[in-house]
């Protein structure tokens, strides 16, 4: 288990690394779907959001919200059919209908945890600190 996690570690450093210089989307595959209890990692950064996994397994499901930043940074999920970049904003925040869960206020350089059980469905994972969502703090997530 800990090579595993070993190279989980990895690849979430290079995927932010990579998202962050704008070279590639981040996708998953079947092999880097989670499983239903297990934990998502989620990287904040300024203006992005890196999730470890964007296919998870319908259930409990916690979310281990890193704040890699230099600003103070917040985890919210919402329950969507619509895309991750065309949510409806209005005073320079994303609507939140649907919010399953949230993380107010994650200092940067810390990490925090939220369990949720997360039903089938579309999900839109963003910071909704005023205009970070507008500014591509978002991904999308999938529960099967």
């Amino acid at each position: 288990m800990t090579a595993h996690r070993g190279r989980a570690r990895a690849a979430l450093a290079l995927a932010v690394a990579v998202s962050s210089a704008g070279l590639i989307a981040i996708t998953a595959s079947p092999a880097e779907t989670a499983t239903s209890g297990s934990a998502v990692s989620v990287a904040l950064v300024e203006w992005k959001l890196v999730p470890g996994q964007i296919t998870v397994r319908a259930g409990r499901v916690t979310f281990v919200v890193r704040n890699d930043g230099t600003m103070a940074h917040e985890f919210v999920i919402l329950r969507s059919d619509r895309h991750h970049h065309s949510l409806t904003v209005k005073g320079g925040k994303a609507v939140e209908t649907g919010r399953l869960g949230e993380i107010p206020k994650i200092p940067s350089g810390t990490a925090k945890r939220i369990t949720l059980k997360v039903p089938r469905g579309r999900y839109v994972m963003l910071c909704n600190m005023l205009g970070h969502y507008q500014a591509g703090q978002y991904a999308s997530l999938r529960a099967r």
